[in-house]
C-alpha cells in the first residue's frame, strides 16, 4: 500500500462546505494535534505523518504505541482487505489543553478498507473491540442547524472536565462539494473563539497586548524565523520545534519592535509573551500540516511589509 493523505476538514462556513448539512450528519468530537496514518505493507506496520514516513521514528511515543498495542495490531491483522487507519496522537503541547488522562494515546477517527471510507458507527464498534481510544459519535442529526451543531462542541467527552470541548467534525457520507472531493467539515465554539480571541482574530474585547500581536505578528514574520532556524541548523523544523520558534518570534517582535511599542502603549510584557506563544503555536502548527486555510494563516498573511514578504521569499529559496 502506499502513503494517501487524509482530505483536509474544511470550516463550516468555507465554500468547500457548502450544502453538506443538507443530509444525515454524523457530529464526532475533534481531537487537535497530530494527525496520523497507520497500515501494514508486506507484514510491516507503517506510519506516517501528514507529510513523511515516520515508522522509524519514535515521534513522541506514536511509534513504539502502536506497535506494542495489540488491539491495534489485531485489527490491522484481522480484516482481509487493505485497511487503512486514521488517528490523532495526542501528547501536551501548548496549543490545547485536555484532561491530564487524555493524554498519550492514539483516537482512532476514520477506517478506509480498499480506498472506501468504512461507515463511522462501525468505526467505533471495531474502536471498542479491540479497546482502542477513538473520537467519539456525539450525535447523528438530519438537516442540523449551525446553532443545533454548536450545542454539541461543548459535549466532547475528552474535554469534560470543565472547560468543555472546542471543536466538532461534522461528517456527512454521501456529501461530495461542488469541487468534487469528498470532505468533512468542522466548526468551533464560540464561546471557545472568544476566549482565545488572539488566535482567530476576533477582535472583540482586546487589550492593548492584543493589539499589538495582532500589528506585529504576522505568518510573514513566523515563516521568516522557520527558515532562520533551518538555515542555521540544516535541517526542517516539524511540531516538536514549536517551542524553540516561539521563543525566536517573541525574541524577534520584542527585540525589533520594543522602540514603537513603548512610545504607543504601556504594556505588561509577561502578557505580550503569553499571547505571542498562543498566537505563533497556531500558525506555526497550521503550516507544517499544510493547513494554509486556517483561521490562523488566513488572517495573518496580511505582510506587514512587501520588503518583508520578499525576505521570506528569498529565505526561502
Amino acid at each position: 500500500m502506499e502513503f494517501k493523505k487524509y482530505e483536509k476538514i474544511h470550516h463550516i462556513n468555507k465554500d468547500e462546505s457548502d450544502w453538506i448539512l443538507d443530509w444525515l450528519c454524523y457530529i464526532q468530537e475533534k481531537i487537535d494535534w497530530s494527525n496520523l496514518s497507520v497500515w501494514t505493507d508486506n507484514w510491516e506496520i507503517k506510519v506516517w505523518s501528514r507529510n513523511q514516513d515516520v515508522s522509524e521514528w519514535s515521534f513522541r511515543g506514536a511509534v513504539e504505541y502502536i506497535n506494542t498495542h495489540e488491539g491495534i495490531k489485531a485489527l490491522l491483522d484481522t480484516l482481509e482487505w487493505e485497511i487503512r487507519l486514521y488517528w490523532e496522537w495526542l501528547v501536551p503541547h501548548t496549543i490545547t489543553d485536555y484532561s491530564p488522562e487524555a493524554y498519550n494515546h492514539f483516537y482512532l477517527f476514520d477506517i478506509e478498507i480498499d480506498w472506501e471510507r468504512m461507515n463511522i458507527l462501525e468505526v467505533e464498534e471495531l474502536a471498542k473491540e479491540h479497546s482502542i481510544c477513538y473520537a467519539e459519535i456525539l450525535a447523528i442529526l438530519h438537516q442540523p442547524t449551525i446553532e443545533q451543531l454548536q450545542e454539541y462542541v461543548w459535549m466532547c467527552k475528552i474535554k469534560n472536565w470543565g472547560k468543555g470541548g472546542e471543536w466538532i467534525v461534522v461528517k456527512n457520507l454521501e456529501y461530495v462539494n461542488k469541487f468534487w472531493n469528498l470532505t468533512y467539515a468542522k466548526i468551533v465554539s464560540d464561546k471557545f473563539k472568544e476566549e482565545n480571541s488572539i488566535v482567530f482574530w476576533n477582535t472583540f474585547k482586546w487589550d492593548v497586548e492584543m493589539k499589538i500581536v495582532d500589528k506585529y505578528l504576522t505568518y510573514g514574520r513566523v515563516l521568516k524565523i522557520i527558515n532562520k532556524i533551518e538555515q542555521s541548523e540544516n535541517r526542517n523544523l516539524c511540531k516538536w520545534d514549536i517551542n524553540q520558534i516561539i521563543w525566536m518570534v517573541q525574541y524577534d517582535i520584542i527585540t525589533e519592535e520594543a522602540w514603537k511599542i513603548q512610545k504607543s502603549w504601556t504594556v505588561d510584557f509577561k502578557r505580550l509573551r503569553w499571547l505571542i506563544g498562543r498566537r505563533t503555536a497556531r500558525i506555526a502548527v497550521d503550516h507544517f500540516d499544510w493547513n494554509q486555510q486556517s483561521i490562523a494563516i488566513e488572517q495573518s498573511n496580511d505582510w506587514t511589509t512587501v520588503e518583508e514578504f520578499l525576505k521570506v521569499i528569498n529565505t526561502s529559496n
